[in-house]
């Protein structure tokens, strides 16, 4: 009787790879590959030999919780589990009562982790470790100068508060590519930021893609009289990256407006003149205040400068909210090509009808227009662009016909549509301006439904 061969460990090991849980996976597929790895160690001593290593290639723990407890003890006696670790991630679900095994983790073991690619923190306690391990070296000595380890971190996910801006040493890693500062404080109750410098002495040749979620402040967001209290910060923050490709502000979580969105804009303008090809704005909670006069009756001139910024800048890939374009012109079309730069390949626009009656922004619009003129009018005046995305929460559905005629429309002169949403919406008071859809259609042109 014939019996198969085993497979060496060279093609198993490249089998495990796979089930590597990185970061970048949901939490659910995380979960999965961890159980599957587990089975795989539990099995026999092969293949613990060779699925172990995997276990450990991405690693998350919360500090509130007794994980990290757990793993010290070994990683103390087995440290070559982490010496292909290539994420890093730490996360608060509560309080920070286990927060003195995190400073021994990073003591110990941050040297150690000389693959790391990404470092994910998304709390105080695990951002200010990271400075505290980073910043004292010998005894009680230490610099501000270019940090030496995580020399080969490429992506770096924090939460920053006003700590990025006191130790910005820490955006100086050689091979950063990627930064996401989350909680950004923006404001300064305190005036702290007046004794900082507008100037951090240094620029980074490698960071292309920044992402920005700032923290409202203890005032629960901003007016028309919009100031930034972090001005030379932020100013320094953007000198700093003067080679960024990629730009996301998201207000998304916060109760702020599209005036503080163009202000935080304004701080990058050059790089908006320059290396910028990708901008994604979300903003935050459009309210009645916020989009109906006299609000928007008393917008600054810099706002609508930014605007005609956004127009005129070199982006090819444009992400943003419906009623940013209605903060500046009240009457701008929902899918008017004079709002976008001529340069720009892949449209996608977030629309939420606003229940306190906004007509300029109302999907309605969709069924009076003459769709081959329209169509044929954005070919003509966008002649680069290649596809346009909606995710749309509409107070009343759009009948299917009329949207498959927009899809055979822009598909004759070669654009990919694709809408996403189309949900009745029940008026209320207050309405998010940002809608987050799952995933988007796999197949070109396809429209998704998810109301009823």
């Amino acid at each position: 009787m014939a019996t198969s061969k085993p497979l060496p460990p060279e093609l198993l090991a490249q089998v495990f790879s796979h089930l590597t849980p990185l970061l970048s996976l949901s939490y659910s597929q995380r979960c999965q590959n961890i159980t599957t790895l587990l089975n795989a160690c539990l099995a026999s001593r092969k293949l613990y030999d060779i699925a172990q290593p995997h276990l450990y290639e991405a690693i998350e723990f919360d500090i509130s919780s007794l994980q990290l407890k757990h793993l010290l003890p070994v990683l103390r006696t087995k440290p070559h589990l982490i010496s292909n670790t290539k994420a890093l991630s730490i996360t608060q679900s509560g309080s920070d009562y286990y927060g003195m095994q995190l400073r021994q983790f990073t003591q110990e073991f941050l040297p150690v982790l000389t693959k790391l690619d990404t470092f994910r923190s998304d709390c105080h306690v695990g951002t200010s470790h990271l400075i505290h391990n980073m910043l004292f070296k010998v005894g009680s000595s230490y610099t501000m100068a270019e940090p030496t380890d995580f020399g080969q971190v490429t992506r770096l996910e924090l939460y920053a508060g006003k700590m990025v801006f006191q130790y910005n040493y820490l955006l100086r890693l050689p091979r950063l590519e990627t930064v996401c500062l989350n909680g950004l404080d923006i404001y300064d109750p305190y005036r702290e930021d007046s004794s900082l410098s507008r100037d951090w002495k240094w620029t980074s040749s490698t960071i292309k893609n920044l992402v920005l979620r700032p923290f409202r402040g203890p005032k629960g967001g901003w007016g028309p009289n919009l100031v930034l209290d972090r001005e030379n910060s932020l100013t320094a923050l953007a000198h700093s990256m003067p080679n960024l490709e990629s730009l996301t502000i998201d207000q998304s979580g916060e109760h702020l407006n599209p005036s503080s969105l163009f202000r935080l804009l304004s701080f990058f303008d050059e790089q908006l003149r320059g290396s910028l090809r990708r901008l994604e704005l979300k903003d935050g909670k459009a309210t009645q205040e916020t989009l109906r006069p006299p609000y928007i009756e008393s917008l600054y001139d810099r706002d609508e400068a930014m605007f005609a910024g956004i127009r005129e800048s070199s982006v090819e890939e444009l992400l943003i909210d419906s009623h940013v374009f209605l903060h500046v012109e009240r009457e701008v079309p929902l899918l008017d090509p004079a709002c976008i730069p001529k340069s720009v390949r892949s449209l996608d626009i977030r629309h939420r009808d606003t229940p306190f009656g906004n007509p300029a922004m109302d999907m309605w619009e969709l069924r009076d227009q003459d769709v081959v003129d329209l169509v044929t009018g954005i070919k003509n005046a966008r002649p680069c662009l290649e596809s346009i995305f909606l995710e749309v929460i509409a107070r009343t559905k759009i009948e299917n016909s009329i949207l498959d005629t927009y899809r055979a429309a822009f598909r004759d002169v070669g654009i990919r549509f694709c809408i996403v949403g189309n949900v009745v919406q029940q008026p209320r008071e207050e309405t998010t301006g940002t809608i987050v859809c799952s995933t988007r259609p796999s197949v070109e042109g396809e429209i998704i439904y998810d109301g009823q």
